[in-house]
């Protein structure tokens, strides 16, 4: 116990570059002992309530562990810091964006376990007036957290016609200004989590040309807005987009190979999965594949975060949530991560049939099949290093290695 809180206030009081609360958020949700982290934390806390991150970080592990109540007492306090009712604050500007003169809005606090790693909290808005009933979201976020969800909402969404029927509306956005805290406020979407193993084979058709929405968006539409890449992110925290939107690059080529092969050999996956692997590695170096690959020819714009809680289905509708990953990289690949345990055949011919990376594009073949397996190691579930090496590895290896020769 005392190891692990002592490691905590280390990183809390060492580390207060941009981005040090979610690559410790990342890290304690990692942990295997929550519990332990959460006595460390509120040890933190109340030692030094002025802690803000520490805050923040307690208010997250609480939502984990399904402590609503406690999650909202530290939330209220945090905000309260502010000197002003904050979520006043906040339902008043919805009320005016949404013309609301003759509304009343009700709110509660809402944690979502699955959700929080670029969350803080949730708080879910009725608007009741004249014309109906209307529901809005307010994301509370730490300014580390937003990655590019405010590029999205104030400028890509805008400029592509085909995305505000995949994600809900905007409605407000608020920067706490003695906080490190921004308040996103959008529509509530419809629909329920999307589980892809219930759905028929059209419906999952259907899926995948919804997303074409977004694949058929190119690379030098929306890749001006980003900043360089960073693939390091990607490879320690399970972001495919941020693990490949460098792969044209030399740093971000050898980073993930280089870590690719260290993870499929120290974590324990079967020979043959780990042989193919190692064989499509060395492949793909000694071709120097970055070298080939052409951003304006084989990436286009991602969600960057396409797991099935991002996700909601309602009668065929497809509506994508948490845009904070939104990038560019390897066309097509959110659909690797959403999709993943089709295998490896079946994903590619959904991908080439409704055209997400064209049948003739060798280099968009193999980005697509070294997207399988870098998400397959990445999530690293003891039932992924025991599936059979033909659902995925092997195939998906001798994939890349066939489409690079």
């Amino acid at each position: 116990m005392e190891g692990l809180f002592d490691r905590i206030e280390e990183q809390l009081d060492a580390d207060t570059s941009p981005g040090a609360s979610l690559r410790l958020a990342l890290e304690l949700r990692a942990a295997p002992d929550r519990t332990r982290v959460l006595h460390a934390l509120r040890k933190r806390v109340l030692a030094r309530p002025d802690d803000v991150t520490a805050r923040i970080l307690l208010i997250q592990v609480y939502s984990w562990m399904k402590g609503p109540e406690a999650s909202n007492t530290h939330l209220k306090a945090l905000l309260a810091r502010t000197g002003s009712n904050v979520l006043r604050s906040v339902q008043s500007r919805i009320l005016a964006a949404e013309g609301g003169r003759n509304c009343n809005i009700t709110s509660r606090h809402v944690c979502f376990p699955e959700s929080t790693i670029q969350n803080i909290g949730f708080w879910f808005h009725q608007l009741t007036g004249p014309h109906g009933t209307k529901e809005v979201i307010t994301k509370i976020m730490h300014v580390d957290h937003v990655g590019t969800e405010l590029l999205f909402y104030s400028t890509i969404r805008s400029a592509h016609p085909s995305l505000p029927q995949m994600s809900p509306g905007f409605i407000d956005l608020m920067q706490l200004e003695d906080l490190p805290v921004v308040l996103l406020t959008i529509e509530r979407a419809a629909g329920t989590i999307l589980d892809p193993t219930t759905l028929s084979a059209d419906q999952v058709d259907e899926l995948v040309l919804a997303y074409r929405n977004i694949s058929d968006i190119p690379h030098g539409a929306v890749a001006r807005h980003f900043g360089p890449p960073v693939t390091s992110n990607g490879l320690s925290h399970g972001y495919l987009a941020s693990a490949l939107h460098g792969v044209h690059t030399p740093d971000g080529f050898y980073a993930t190979t280089t870590w690719l092969r260290e993870a499929v050999i120290g974590k324990g996956y079967l020979d043959r999965s780990a042989q193919a692997v190692l064989a499509c590695i060395d492949h793909i170096e000694r071709i120097s594949l970055h070298e080939q690959v052409v951003p304006d020819l084989h990436y286009a714009f991602l969600h960057g975060d396409l797991h099935r809680q991002n996700v909601l289905w309602d009668q065929g509708h497809t509506a994508l949530l948490d845009w904070a990953r939104c990038t560019t990289g390897p066309r097509g690949i959110d659909l690797v991560v959403l999709l993943r345990r089709f295998g490896h055949a079946r994903l590619m011919e959904l991908a080439a049939r409704h055209e997400v990376i064209a049948k003739h594009d060798h280099i968009a073949q193999a980005l697509f099949a070294y997207a399988m397996i870098i998400v397959s190691v990445e999530i690293d579930l003891p039932a992924i290093k025991n599936e059979a090496p033909e659902h995925l590895f092997v195939p998906a290896a001798q994939q890349v290695i066939k489409s690079l020769s």
